[in-house]
């Protein structure tokens, strides 16, 4: 287990170039689960393939724990002091 602790701000879930019109749409379900451009989230650690991570709401105070796969996170760019980061 691989624990993290490091807090980023979500810049932009891009669509698939060039889209592939999957029956279930990575960025759609994650823009539905509330990762979304300006979304504060807190990386907690990342075991065999899944990151654990939680939603932020005011005051930095968690309200939504996630569960994500390593290909979902690859679609999410953050941000960190303005500069854009990857998480593998």
């Amino acid at each position: 287990m691989s624990q993290i602790k490091k807090t980023l701000v979500v810049k932009d879930v891009p669509r698939k170039e060039p889209c592939n019109g999957c029956n279930i749409c990575i960025r759609l379900r994650l823009l539905e689960l509330g990762i979304i451009p300006g979304q504060k989230i807190s990386l907690k650690d990342h075991k065999n393939g899944l990151w654990t991570l939680n939603v932020l709401g005011e005051n930095n105070i968690s309200f939504q724990t996630l569960a994500l796969r390593d290909d979902e996170v690859d679609r999410i760019l953050f941000e960190e002091e303005n500069c854009i980061v990857g998480l593998i």
